[in-house]
């Protein structure tokens, strides 16, 4: 009955219900934790309600994934969870909630070595005689299964050596206790309108308890050692109903053996064989509504694969291409694709982590940052006086001097020539000497992305010049810069005082 070896499943386990500081109003939290940061998790929509969005948070080194909750009408929440590059997924039912508290949840992708069971639904229903109850009849042979409930319930064999177990639900009660709910919900919201908490907490704990009561008496759990479990609800069912089930083993079957080989391709970024796999296993006779639902999910990730593999493709295609004409293209163009390359596998990463995409990531950003980076500063004086203002001609002898510090250790006063070389020598590593200017008021600058300065500063070599140390911060610089990639171009003018 066990799956495949290797095969995984999310584990979801419930840590406790803590009251939660900050909460306002009629709300609580469903909180999420793993050490895991790729997990995608979605509430199932509800009516009626106003929820809050999820926030995702790092709290000594484990994610949480927060979802606040608007328990006002209804204290109960679905969550979908899955992972992003993996086909599983899983439901958890948060049940119960309390305003102001928070209820955690551990999650994380196990080993599987857990037997499957199915619950299959005999079509013809019974009638149970006595009025006000209902019978829910479970037959199995497994016999490892174990039936929780809190009703009453009673076992015996069939005909055949199965086992059968009958429980026993008392519907009057329960309808009489979803009543009490419903009426204590009322005189609460009441209560709060009012202003009234001291009172409305008495009732809000009644509230609670029955709702407590309710949630165990409207669930019938199957499991056991070593098995999956499995919930049956029962807040339909109505009186002199006489509801029968059968529970069977879920073996390795053709839909699983072939979602198996499916999971491998995609591991293996086979994505288009993998597509084709899962969708065999879609019309595999022994699918399930569950298994259909995952396949479907895993046929959409594959599309999605599909498409950004082949515009990844692409895009390393136009790379070797624009590489060997290099003559003829500009190193903006390189650079793009290297961009866009690099976008493509982080996306394809995040679908299916696995050490090709996060090699090349690497490898591909080390390249741009390796990449020249061509730049022309030219430097022309502009002389002003109270009146008048003029371009006085390119200025030779400027020094520029690339900047790496921070802003912290950024010179306070450093228009003033002699006192910016005199603070430039207190902090040597600060600084690099770029080079001077020409006769034409022109250096040129062959720089690396990886290594570029925070900024630069233009010195004239005669500190009795009259004019000030220009600082020019690198994002100034590239904005203001022509759009020539191969040689980007800076023109600054410098005043000088008549």
């Amino acid at each position: 009955m066990s799956l495949a070896a290797g095969a995984q499943t999310i584990e979801c386990t419930k840590v406790g219900t803590e009251p939660q500081a900050g909460i306002i109003g009629a709300n609580a939290i469903v909180r999420f934790v793993s050490v895991d940061d790729r997990w995608v998790i979605k509430p199932v929509a509800k009516k009626n309600v106003k929820d809050g969005e999820m926030k995702h948070t790092t709290v000594a080194g484990k994610h949480c994934y927060d979802f606040l909750v608007d328990v006002m009408n209804d204290r109960e929440r679905t969550y979908i969870i899955s992972k992003q590059g993996s086909p599983l997924s899983e439901q958890v039912v948060a049940k119960n909630l309390r305003r102001g508290t928070c209820v955690t949840y551990n999650i994380k992708e196990v080993a599987d070595t857990l037997d499957r069971i199915e619950l299959q639904e005999n079509g013809s229903r019974g009638v149970y005689p006595k009025d006000g109850y209902a019978c829910v009849e479970i037959t199995t042979a497994i016999d490892g299964l174990v039936v929780g409930t809190a009703w009453s319930k009673e076992e015996k064999k069939t005909a055949s050596g199965a086992r059968a177990i009958e429980v026993i639900v008392n519907v009057s009660e329960l309808k009489a206790v979803k009543a009490q709910i419903d009426s204590l919900a009322a005189i609460v919201a009441d209560m709060e309108a009012k202003g009234d908490y001291i009172n409305m907490e008495g009732a809000l704990k009644l509230q609670e308890e029955k709702e407590k009561w309710y949630a165990e008496h409207t669930t019938i759990e199957l499991g056991g050692e070593g098995i999956k479990a499995l919930s049956l609800p029962l807040a339909d069912v109505s009186q002199k109903e006489r509801l029968r089930y059968a529970v069977v083993a879920m073996k390795m079957s053709e839909c699983l053996s072939l979602m198996d080989e499916a999971a491998s391709l995609y591991k293996n970024m086979k994505y288009g064989e993998a597509k084709r796999v899962y969708a065999s296993a879609l019309q595999s006779k022994d699918v399930t509504p569950s298994l259909a639902q995952t396949i479907k999910a895993s046929i959409a990730r594959c599309d999605s694969c599909v498409n950004y593999f082949q515009r990844l493709v692409g895009v390393l295609t136009l790379i070797k291409e624009r590489k060997e004409a290099a003559d003829k293209v500009s190193q903006y163009d390189v650079a793009s694709y290297y961009y866009a390359a690099i976008e493509y596998m982080q996306i394809l990463y995040r679908y299916n982590p696995v050490d090709y995409y996060k090699n090349n990531i690497a490898a591909l950003e080390k390249a741009v940052g390796d990449m020249p980076f061509l730049m022309r500063f030219t430097v022309a004086s502009w002389k002003a006086d109270r009146v008048s203002a003029a371009e006085g001609g390119p200025m030779q002898d400027v020094e520029i001097w690339g900047w790496y510090g921070d802003k912290a250790s950024m010179p306070q006063k450093y228009e003033d020539n002699k006192s910016f070389r005199s603070q430039m020598k207190k902090n040597a590593a600060l600084y690099k000497h770029m080079g001077v200017t020409d006769a034409s008021g022109v250096l040129d600058l062959e720089l690396r992305r990886s290594t570029l300065p925070k900024g630069f500063f233009f010195a004239p070599m005669d500190v009795n010049m009259k004019t000030d140390v220009v600082y020019r911060d690198m994002e100034e610089v590239m904005s203001q810069a022509k759009h020539e990639y191969n040689k980007r171009q800076f023109r600054l003018k410098m005043y000088i005082k008549k």
